[in-house]
């Protein structure tokens, strides 16, 4: 007896359609779902700094069991570099501070192709400054009285070199007028010294970067003078005879 065709093709057609479920089926049932904190590193070009750095993302990953697997036995927290191009910058033309919004996206993560990330695209926000470098005068910070009796003289107290390198967010160095050193106790004094200081590392509460890292100064205690008034009794004595 014959078999219609017919009959074979649907016979063929209903297994492949098994076949795909079947598939299908075992694929989800071999994803998983999993939570793992990345770490975003932002880097800026040339001349110009970037604020925050880096950021730490949780994502929420999807994907096939055993690459989750490795996901989770990672030693270290995988880090995702992020380039600032050009073509970001563009719209802010050259100012000194930028704020700009970052999108980070699946293409960014450099992921296996099988995840997923449910919380992706993300934009974060950014802050660009344009970096510059001055020379800036070194000013001798001290604390405390010296001993009773003698005075700190910041006039005749001098550092060497007077003057140093300062690098740093130019629209923060454009008001800059001096770097100090960290601070000289002086309490209880009753000497000049010639202390090597560092400088500080920070104007108006941000990061800069100094050259030399500290200088020789000379702080200047010298005894005290006081000055007094004193009433002298003068008598003029002359001849009898003088005319006047």
């Amino acid at each position: 007896m014959k078999v219609p065709f017919l009959s074979h093709a649907g016979t063929k057609l209903m297994a492949l359609v098994l076949a795909v479920f079947l598939w299908g089926f075992a694929y989800l049932e071999n994803l998983q779902d999993v939570t793992i904190t990345y770490q975003f590193r932002f880097t800026a070009p040339e001349n110009l700094q970037v604020e925050p750095a880096s950021v730490e993302f949780v994502a929420q990953v999807r994907g096939p069991r055993k690459l989750i697997e490795n996901l989770k036995n990672l030693p270290v927290t995988p880090t995702v570099e992020k380039k600032i191009t050009a073509e970001d910058l563009a719209p802010h033309g050259n100012a000194d501070d930028i704020k700009l919004t970052l999108e980070v996206t699946e293409a960014d993560m450099n992921a296996h192709r099988s995840l997923t990330f449910a919380n992706l695209p993300k934009r974060i926000p950014l802050t660009l400054r344009r970096m510059g470098s001055v020379e800036l005068p070194v000013k001798i910070r001290v604390t405390g009285i010296p001993e009773a009796g003698w005075v700190y003289r910041e006039e005749k107290s001098y550092a060497q070199p007077s003057k140093v390198s300062v690098e740093g967010p130019k629209s923060l160095l454009d008001g800059a007028v001096q770097i100090e050193t960290r601070e000289f106790d002086i309490s209880g004094r009753n000497a000049s010294s010639r202390p090597q200081l560092e400088l500080a590392t920070r104007i108006g509460g941000e990061a800069v970067r100094v050259s030399p890292e500290s200088v020789r100064t000379y702080v200047a205690i010298e005894r005290q003078l006081e000055a007094r008034s004193f009433e002298i009794p003068i008598t003029f004595e002359t001849p009898g005879d003088y005319p006047y």
